[in-house]
């Protein structure tokens, strides 16, 4: 897996024409924040290396969210979606507890992207390309019921996404 996380954070890296080293600066801002999420300390990581492991993880699912989203831009040579069984348990990888990534992190990095999803709020977007990605193995509702129900609510990882999507309005 760390191979396909390299060659996904390059093509993230491609996408937002934005170089490796203002990423790093852009996670370092956030590191505090993201340890914060955690109950578990990092002690025995330094912060490079922690930077190092949020930003490779967090490029590598948005860069997944957005090839899932837009087929087309799937190459003949991805490792992961020729692969249907391996896209199935990196789907359900990403479904555990232990797995989880803090979601505000997707959402900053998120506009950098530039996929145009026929939406002018950058959230609602990554709520959409989230819900498109999980939506057959996680069981969710109706699209717009989703985004209706979920679009403002405070979003704490991908867990936390599904929960809310089943938990009832009233």
């Amino acid at each position: 897996m760390e191979e396909d996380k390299m060659l996904y954070l390059k093509s993230f890296l491609d996408r937002t024409k934005i170089n490796l080293e203002q990423y790093v600066e852009f996670v370092k801002k956030r590191e505090q924040k993201v340890r914060s999420h955690y109950s578990e300390t990092f002690e025995r990581i330094d912060s490079n290396q922690f930077v190092e492991m949020i930003l490779v993880d967090a490029a590598f699912v948005i860069e997944l969210l957005c090839r899932n989203f837009c087929r087309k831009e799937i190459d003949k040579d991805d490792h992961i979606f020729h692969k249907p069984l391996k896209l199935s348990d990196i789907r359900y990888d990403m479904m555990l507890l232990e797995n989880q990534l803090p979601f505000f992190i997707f959402e900053d990095l998120f506009p950098l992207t530039k996929l145009n999803v026929h939406r002018s709020n950058e959230r609602i977007a990554l709520i959409k390309i989230t819900y498109k990605f999980f939506q057959a193995k996680a069981y969710l509702g109706e699209e717009t019921k989703i985004l209706e129900k979920i679009g403002d609510s405070d979003i704490k990882h991908f867990v936390d996404f599904f929960r809310q999507c089943h938990v009832p309005t009233q």
